[in-house]
């Protein structure tokens, strides 16, 4: 189990608040900065005790944490996006988002005519992102084994706060012969892992027993 992190205040510079946060150590290998200034747009002078400010800062800091996590679990948060606008404007054109190399194999010949018609009768067939949304040219996110043992480590915080800090770093790095630990598995993309490294992944999913 990680530390918790610090909480963020507000900072005086140059007449402003600001968000001031030294880049921790685990996050060092996604983020080159030293230290990271954010400014709340807020003068000093029109909150003197930092009442807003402190509400901006609060906010900044929790996007950075996010921007953080994301990195180190490989997420492309640019991707993300454009895959979620493809699936949604393929629903909104009353279609399923089909990958190009699965629609390929998968979609019936009219099928594929039915998209290409889509395209010609709106007029869309030179506009990229339809033409994405439609024929399937937006790659899925691969989901990282980082990512699966974070959010399911959210989902059991509340029965991980009765473990010793024993047992809750034995949870996260657990050390038996067959078992890998997280820092050697966690940037295997789920998607291309063999159905050893999946039993890997459930091993680091199994709370330790008191």
């Amino acid at each position: 189990m990680r530390r918790p992190v610090e909480a963020a205040r507000p900072h005086k510079v140059n007449g402003f608040w600001f968000l001031v946060r030294r880049v921790p150590a685990e996050f060092a290998a996604y983020d080159t900065r030293k230290l990271v200034r954010q400014s709340t747009g807020i003068r000093i002078a029109d909150d003197p005790r930092a009442v807003r400010a402190g509400e901006v800062v609060a906010k900044l800091h929790s996007e950075l944490i996010r921007y953080w996590k994301d990195n180190r679990r490989g997420r492309d948060q640019d991707g993300q996006a454009r895959y979620e606008q493809a699936c949604n404007r393929a629903r909104s054109l009353g279609l399923n988002y089909v990958r190009a190399a699965d629609g390929a194999l998968n979609l019936t010949f009219d099928d594929i005519l039915h998209r290409f018609g889509i395209l010609t009768r709106r007029g869309t067939a030179d506009s990229a992102s339809e033409v994405s949304a439609v024929l399937g040219g937006t790659a899925a996110p691969v989901v990282m084994l980082d990512a699966m043992v974070d959010e399911f480590e959210e989902i059991i915080r509340a029965s991980l706060t009765s473990k010793s800090a024993r047992q809750r770093k034995k949870w996260r790095q657990p050390t038996s012969p067959n078992t890998s630990r997280r820092s050697e598995a966690g940037s295997i993309p789920v998607v291309s892992m063999s159905m050893t490294r999946i039993k890997v992944a459930h091993q680091l999913t199994v709370v330790v027993a008191p």
